[in-house]
């Protein structure tokens, strides 16, 4: 059985990850990057529409994306639409 013994974990072997303060919830960076996402796709969806290229592939994208943040934004920055 020698060959198994091989991937055996070693006691050496311990991975450790990140505290779980860290990875545990947003913080006030997540929030201003979720904020100026928003603000960009708002800008950009604006930007196709007043150059006349609302149908664009690229604005139902932004849409589906702006969606995605406003709701991030709701569960977790307990921030109203504005």
């Amino acid at each position: 059985m020698g060959f198994f013994d091989r991937f055996k974990q070693k006691p050496t072997m311990g991975i450790q990850g990140q505290p779980l303060e860290v990875v545990s919830g947003p913080g006030d960076y997540d929030a201003e990057r979720n904020s100026a996402r928003i603000e960009q796709l708002r800008e950009s969806i604006k930007q196709f529409e007043d150059n006349g290229h609302g149908d664009h592939p690229r604005v139902a994208e932004h849409k589906t994306e702006l969606a995605k943040h406003l709701k991030i934004r709701e569960l977790f920055h307990s921030e109203e639409e504005a």
